[in-house]
């Protein structure tokens, strides 16, 4: 761990943040302003047009770990200036690819017995494919080693998104104020990534139509991994998007699902920056994968048993609070969705690992198997729209997919045992659980209620770190004399 990779995991920190803090209140606005069948179609509709980043074929994580890895500018530049023209030639496919998803969504029977006209779907699509326009030049970012940057700018969405669409539905334009909010971010936010890009590469073109022979060569010379990367992207994506649509979709009063959804896509969200940032340090120095994967891994398992633990007991009575009377939590739904994110939280890490070492195709075979189960057992929960059927059938295809094979993936390309990287997650992980919910249910004896349970989910999962930090601190060597950054190393080795 270097000065650059604090630097950069603290920034994705505070953009996580950002975003949770800012997406409590926008869920906190669909709630007070819609009712519970019109806030379920909304939230639906935005996880539908969350797939529009897929349809750049996965590209830009092939060209960005590209980038990185070369230490050649003429190389870079080629590889740049392909990426421009085939960018410029996608703006098409995510305007056709929006207005697809929208109106295949717009059939469902949920948005047609809530009665938003058609039109509404229309807008949504063409906003959002011009937000995807912008994210994918934001994305060159990564490419160029502007990590802070990026998360930056991921800062600014989340507030700027937040400050309009508040705006906009206080001047009182319900629904429409989707659409209005997020063109509001566009324009705020469209500059400033111009301008960071620029800064960093003077002379670059935002879009090309070059297509000539270096143009099919760098395209065809990383197709193959490419393909794989959005398999597994569209794979992920659907994982974790499918289910609510299914629901938002087809099941009744299913709002309280969807809420819940985003709540715990958020956490993850946060939690899975020590992968997210990892990666493209890996990519340039494989070996860092080879050394730091295990304690990252260990450090992770702490971490997600701890925030979850404290989620089971707290999250319930937040959300009545937060929301209305309307969105009250099953036990059911809150504990299916507590194992499925328990069980990915664990191995999201090696994911992007893997991404970093290059290994694309195997992170894609093994989603992809996981997705196929998935669908597969909850069509007839969905035929019987039961919210509760369809969160178990993802469930069961999450264990079975996720809970050991790619952390065996990993284990063998780093020459480890698979039991053996297995058994440190999870006894972590499931210690730090039960720590993190008998501390929150000894708070909660104080008869604490509302907002108050978020500062009890805080104390129950800092608490709980507390127990490891101390652990590998007495375990680790005497650190007189050693710098804040070096103690820190050493910690996270013992944990």
């Amino acid at each position: 761990m270097n000065r650059s990779y604090i630097h950069a995991i603290s920034w994705r920190l505070i953009a996580l943040i950002s975003s949770v803090l800012s997406g409590l209140v926008v869920a906190a606005l669909y709630t007070r302003h819609f009712s519970k069948e019109m806030a379920t179609v909304l939230l639906a509709a935005l996880n539908v047009m969350g797939y529009l980043p897929l349809f750049d074929g996965g590209f830009r994580t092939v060209a960005n770990r590209r980038l990185l890895i070369s230490t050649s500018e003429v190389e870079k530049s080629r590889i740049i200036e392909v990426c421009q023209s085939l960018y410029s030639a996608l703006a098409i496919v995510f305007f056709v690819a929006a207005e697809v998803l929208v109106s295949v969504y717009a059939t469902t029977p949920n948005p047609r017995e809530a009665g938003v006209p058609y039109v509404f779907f229309v807008v949504m699509g063409l906003v959002a494919a011009l937000n995807i326009i912008c994210g994918s030049q934001m994305g060159l970012l990564l490419g160029l080693g502007a990590q802070k940057q990026m998360f930056i700018l991921q800062t600014l969405i989340a507030w700027v998104t937040l400050g309009a669409l508040q705006f906009w539905l206080h001047a009182g334009y319900g629904y429409w104020s989707l659409p209005i909010a997020y063109l509001s971010q566009l324009v705020v936010i469209w500059p400033v990534t111009v301008i960071m890009i620029k800064r960093i590469r003077p002379g670059i073109k935002l879009f090309g139509w070059n297509f000539g022979h270096d143009f099919r060569a760098i395209i065809g010379d990383m197709w193959t991994e490419a393909w794989a990367c959005f398999r597994s992207q569209a794979s992920i994506l659907l994982l974790f998007s499918l289910d609510q649509f299914f629901i938002g979709a087809y099941c009744k009063s299913s709002a309280a699902y969807l809420v819940l959804a985003r709540f715990f896509a958020y956490v993850r969200s946060m939690l899975q920056s020590i992968g997210e940032v990892s990666w493209p340090l890996i990519a340039q120095k494989e070996e860092m994968g080879h050394k730091w994967g295990m304690p990252l891994l260990r450090l992770n398992g702490w971490i997600y048993g701890a925030v979850l633990g404290s989620m089971v007991l707290t999250l319930p009575g937040f959300v009545l609070r937060f929301a209305t009377n309307e969105y009250e939590v099953s036990p059911t739904i809150l504990l299916l969705l507590v194992g499925r994110f328990l069980i990915t939280g664990l191995s999201s890490p090696v994911s992007y690992f893997l991404f970093g070492m290059g290994d694309f195709v195997q992170v894609a075979r093994r989603i992809e198997r996981e997705l196929v189960l998935a669908v597969v057992i909850a069509i007839p929960f969905v035929y019987h729209r039961s919210a509760e059927g369809v969160a178990a059938a993802f469930l069961v295809a999450t264990f079975v997919g996720t809970l050991f094979p790619l952390m065996s993936d990993y284990a063998r390309r780093i020459g480890h045992s698979a039991w053996s990287i297995f058994g440190q997650v999870w006894w972590r992980g499931l210690l730090s659980f039960g720590l993190s919910v008998s501390l929150s249910f000894l708070i909660l004896q104080f008869e604490i209620r509302g907002y108050a349970l978020v500062m009890v989910g805080a104390v129950a999962a800092l608490g709980t770190l507390l127990l490891p930090v101390v652990w590998a601190y007495t375990r680790a060597p005497r650190m007189n004399g050693l710098q804040w950054l070096q103690r820190a190393r050493l910690i996270v080795e013992h944990l």
